[in-house]
C-alpha cells in the first residue's frame, strides 16, 4: 500500500536537495566490473559533501556518477573524508582522490602547491591512516604536497576538538552531530553516527 511505501517522517521532512547517498562501492576484495571497494559519498549539494571510506577507484566512480564537470565541483566542495579502519580496501583510493582535490581547488593562475584561501581537506581516520598519510606526503616534492588536516576518529567526539567544531559549526555541511563508535572488526576500527540539522540520521560501520 501507499502507507507501507511512504518514507519515515525524518526523511519525508527533508527536501529533495538535503542529502543524496551515492554508493560508489559497497565492498570487495579487489575492484571488478560489478563490485567496487567501500566508498559512500554523502552529497549535500551546494553545502558540500562527506566521503565515508575511500576504497580504490572511488575517484573514477565519482566521475561515472557526476561526469567530469560535476566531479570537479564535488571535489571543490568536498568537506571531509571519514575512514572507518586501516584495511586497504577502505583507503587505497585516498592518494588519487587527494591529488584530484588539490587540482580542483587550485585556481588556474595559481601554481600547483601554492597556498590559497581554500581550507585543507579534513581526513578523519584511525592512527594508522594518519601515519600512512604522513609517509606518503614525505615522498612528494614540497611543491606537490597536499593540504590535508588529519584527526583521529575518537578525537572528533571531544566537544573541544577544533576539527569537530569546524565540521559542525563552520563547514556549512548541515550536520547537527557526529559521533565515532568503536566496532568489532580489527584494531582501531570505527563506525560513525551522523545527525543532520534537518532531522535525518545515518549510521555507517565500515565492515
Amino acid at each position: 500500500t501507499r502507507e507501507q511505501l511512504s518514507p519515515p517522517q525524518c526523511i519525508a521532512r527533508c527536501g529533495r536537495r538535503e542529502l543524496l547517498a551515492c554508493f560508489l562501492g559497497t565492498g570487495c576484495a579487489a575492484p571488478s566490473t560489478y563490485r567496487a571497494p567501500a566508498a559512500i559519498y554523502l552529497h549535500a549539494f551546494e553545502r558540500g559533501g562527506l566521503l565515508l571510506d575511500a576504497g580504490e577507484g572511488c575517484l573514477g566512480q565519482l566521475g561515472r556518477t557526476f561526469g567530469t564537470a560535476g566531479t570537479a565541483a564535488v571535489l571543490r566542495r568536498l568537506t571531509a573524508v571519514w575512514i572507518s579502519h586501516a584495511h586497504a580496501d577502505h583507503h587505497l583510493g585516498l592518494p588519487t582522490l587527494l591529488a584530484a582535490v588539490e587540482r580542483a581547488r587550485t585556481p588556474p593562475a595559481l601554481p600547483l602547491g601554492a597556498r590559497h584561501a581554500t581550507p585543507p581537506l579534513l581526513v578523519i581516520g584511525p592512527h594508522a591512516i594518519g601515519r600512512w598519510l604522513e609517509r606518503y606526503q614525505a615522498l612528494l616534492p614540497p611543491a606537490r604536497r597536499l593540504r590535508v588536516a588529519f584527526a583521529h576518529n575518537e578525537a572528533v567526539n571531544n566537544p573541544r576538538c577544533t576539527e569537530r567544531h569546524w565540521l559542525l559549526r563552520q563547514s556549512g555541511l548541515g550536520l547537527a552531530s557526529l559521533r565515532s563508535v568503536r566496532v568489532l572488526h580489527c584494531p582501531d576500527a570505527w563506525g560513525v553516527v551522523l545527525d543532520g540539522k534537518a532531522g535525518w540520521r545515518l549510521v555507517y560501520s565500515g565492515d
